[in-house]
């Protein structure tokens, strides 16, 4: 009668739990729903970079175009990447003087 009694007991609470594991599961479906579409364009952009890995040659033909169609843009965004390229470095560099002291990482 004890282990009757128990594996009933038992047998309800798997019961229970099944329906709580069926409404976490459709709940996260549901809360997933809102990360597709970035996960999506981060995945086209993934594929999109290893494309030109495998590619290089159109990235120069593009650079190529872009110094004989417009230099002073070709210029100018050469300039600023050489600017942002830097400024990596810089703080590439404060960070390993003050990473120990900094939590943050990046």
């Amino acid at each position: 009668m004890f282990f009757q009694h128990q594996q009933q007991a038992l047998a309800q609470r798997r019961q229970q739990l099944q329906q709580r594991s069926e409404m976490l599961r459709s709940q996260l479906a549901s809360d997933a729903q809102v990360l597709q579409t970035p996960l999506a364009l981060a995945d086209s952009v993934r594929d999109g970079w290893r494309w030109l890995q495998t590619h290089p040659q159109w990235l120069g033909l593009g650079v190529a175009l872009l110094v004989v169609w417009r230099p002073r843009r070709a210029l100018r965004f050469g300039s600023r990447l050489w600017a942002g390229w830097r400024l990596w470095r810089g703080l590439q560099r404060w960070r390993a003087a003050v990473g120990p002291m900094l939590p943050l990482r990046f």
